[in-house]
């Protein structure tokens, strides 16, 4: 993709903020939170298995015993595409899932924290708001040292970056859905 039609792509993932934002609200008033999430947390697990490239698996499962070894070069490295009949159309649908699946989630979540947190917690200068407004910038940073540690990797591994970072994010979504479903009654509002 050129700039133009990359910066197009995210302009129409921001646009669509509000109107999914509406649609979750309206959802949430027949749902609990908690049910939204565990969908949620689902629905972001079937946007990255839709994203990820699975011709490449194929050619990484091919070069296995090459795996973790040093790219020399550019010739080195195995050659994958990411558009192989449904490149560009598997990555529009797979990112809109995912983004539309971390929206309702953003939503339950700040939803039960206001519910599960501490009364004394709402009367310090530390309070619920200033712990989300640490919390997320902090993990936009983590996440991006993480794309660029794994762009700057010269790993055959991670040769294909979305793969690279999909299938790591399919583990953590894994790892917090059994969160979820292991604490499912604790969220539901002491």
């Amino acid at each position: 993709w050129n700039s133009a039609l990359a910066g197009l792509w995210l302009a129409s993932l921001g646009s669509l903020v509000l109107p999914l934002n509406y649609v979750i609200e309206s959802i949430s008033r027949y749902r609990e939170e908690r049910v939204v999430m565990k969908l949620g947390l689902l629905c972001v697990g079937l946007g990255l298995a839709i994203i990820v490239n699975y011709e490449a698996l194929l050619v990484l499962v091919i070069h296995l015993r090459d795996v973790f070894r040093k790219a020399q070069g550019e010739d080195d490295r195995p050659t994958t595409y990411y558009d192989w009949s449904l490149g560009i159309a598997q990555y529009i649908v797979g990112s809109f899932v995912i983004m539309a699946s971390i929206t309702a989630i953003e939503g339950c979540t700040l939803s039960l924290m206001s519910k599960v947190a501490p009364a004394k917690l709402e009367r310090k200068a530390i309070n619920l708001g200033l712990i989300v407004s640490l919390i997320r910038p902090s993990t936009r940073f983590m996440a991006d040292v993480f794309i660029l540690l794994v762009g700057l990797s010269h790993r055959i591994i991670n040769t294909d970056i979305i793969n690279s970072l999909s299938l790591v994010l399919i583990c953590a979504c894994c790892a917090v859905y059994y969160l979820v479903k292991r604490h499912y009654f604790f969220l539901s509002g002491l």
